[in-house]
């Protein structure tokens, strides 16, 4: 169960990534959606204790660039969230069952 919900959120993730790599100055639905998809994906990353320090921080003060009108910066603080939201999803996935070699 917990796997097909990282699936979905690293998958919307990447997709979202996607669509904001290719749209330099997105819409407000957009925004939000984006926004909307990087939460859902940090609350999966949070309850496996394997969200990053910084990813919050990233995504508030995009959506505060976002309220103030400032669109590139808010996209470049959103990329920088997803990066990580997606980062952290690998990193994850890879450490699953890492055990201490002794």
């Amino acid at each position: 169960m917990i796997r097909k919900i990282i699936l979905v959120a690293f998958a919307s993730t990447a997709f979202t990534l996607g669509a904001c790599a290719s749209d330099g100055g997105a819409s407000s639905d957009d925004f939000s959606k984006q926004v909307a998809d990087v939460k859902t994906s940090m609350k999966d990353l949070k309850a496996n204790d394997a969200l990053w320090r910084d990813t919050g921080k990233f995504l508030d003060e995009a959506v505060k660039a976002h309220e103030a009108g400032d669109a590139e910066k808010a996209s470049k603080l959103l990329k920088k969230a997803q990066f990580e939201v997606e980062a952290a999803h690998k990193q994850f996935k890879s450490q699953k069952g890492a055990k201490p070699q002794y």
